[in-house]
């Protein structure tokens, strides 16, 4: 019964990690686009403060 436990909060948590590493891999193309394209790292910086999200 304990293993059956462990494998369903296993699961939840990786439900719960799965979106926030996809996440984290989109705004790193997206980053990297912008900095190759000439867009300062003070500019990407004061994006980021304005909507909340680190």
């Amino acid at each position: 019964m304990r293993s059956g436990a462990l494998v369903v909060a296993g699961c939840a948590v990786a439900t719960l990690l799965t979106p926030a590493v996809e996440a984290s891999q989109s705004r790193a193309g997206t980053t990297g686009a912008l900095l190759r394209l000439g867009t300062s790292t003070t500019v990407l910086r004061g994006a980021v403060a304005v909507s909340g999200h680190r």
